[in-house]
């Protein structure tokens, strides 16, 4: 036991050792994959430079043009990226939180029917943590919804935006979600603040 003990006292500092270069070799991967897929997009754009799409409005009479589909009626189609901006503290998350709720439960939001698929959303919080959150959507939300345990366990709240991309990708591979809502984009948008 005694020898045991001390070859693993003498093997601490390589294991230590071997921890660190697999966390650095982990950074560095994930780091060549963001860049691997900035230059991708970056490659895509730099194929479709240039190229104008057009076509007859006759063309759309046609029946294999497929007809986009809403996750609110008349409001949001599904697979679109959409933008709700305004000044600072005029109710922005308290809406998206409310469409959150919508979209789990299928409720209307506001007055227009909604449509999921999936019954799950995805909010990144980037101002408020878990704390903020349960004050502001369970005590004074949630109050008035009464969403039901089941309904709000669909609701994912993310609060740490550290690798949000690749943290992003792999729960959307386990559990597609309806919506990903990003409150707010420019705290985590790493270009110039104008190009926002």
């Amino acid at each position: 036991m005694k020898k045991q003990n001390k070859e693993q006292k003498q093997n601490a500092p390589k294991i230590k050792q071997n921890n660190s270069f697999s966390e650095n070799l982990k950074k560095s991967i994930e780091k060549a994959q963001k860049e691997a897929e900035i230059l991708a997009i970056e490659k895509q754009k730099e194929e479709h430079a240039g190229e104008v799409a057009d076509f007859l409005a006759s063309e759309l009479l046609d029946d294999s043009v497929e007809e986009v589909s809403d996750l609110v009626k008349g409001l949001l189609a599904k697979g679109i990226l959409a933008c709700l901006a305004g000044s600072s503290d005029n109710g922005k998350s308290a809406l998206a939180r409310q469409l959150c709720a919508c979209v789990v439960t299928g409720k209307d939001f506001l007055s227009w029917k909604v449509t999921p698929t999936y019954h799950r959303a995805v909010y990144i919080s980037t101002e408020d943590d878990k704390r903020a959150l349960k004050k502001n959507f369970i005590s004074l939300q949630n109050n008035e919804l009464q969403l039901n345990k089941e309904e709000l366990g669909r609701i994912r709240f993310i609060v740490e935006t550290d690798n949000i991309l690749a943290h992003l990708d792999e729960l959307l591979s386990k559990e597609s979600a309806d919506i990903v809502i990003l409150d707010t984009f420019t705290d985590v948008f790493f270009g110039e603040l104008y190009q926002a």
